[in-house]
């Protein structure tokens, strides 16, 4: 499922998916939109972009999807620190 959450930011589930394919998922996301510039409306001039991608894992826990968008918006935001176009894992709560 992907939905648009606000401003700039979308979600992506993906249930069942195993931490490595998300992973995998999210990186190559980071590729396929890092690397080819997007035309302008004029179609004379493109558009280099990036996006930053927070990852949150629900796994066998019993966390609630607001748990999960918590963690994953927690992770977003330490990607952009991390100067962006990248994918960051959130961290378990100690």
């Amino acid at each position: 499922m992907i939905a648009h959450i606000g401003g700039e930011e979308f979600l992506i589930v993906m249930p069942g998916a195993p931490l490595m394919d998300a992973q995998g998922a999210a990186r190559r996301h980071c590729h396929l939109i890092g690397d080819k510039p997007f035309k302008k409306p004029d179609g004379l001039q493109t558009i280099n972009s990036t996006i930053s991608i927070g990852l949150a894992v629900g796994g066998d826990t019993k966390k609630t999807a607001h748990q999960l968008l918590d963690e994953a918006d927690k992770a977003l935001y330490e990607a952009k620190n991390r100067g962006r176009n990248c994918v960051t894992l959130s961290r378990p709560a100690a």
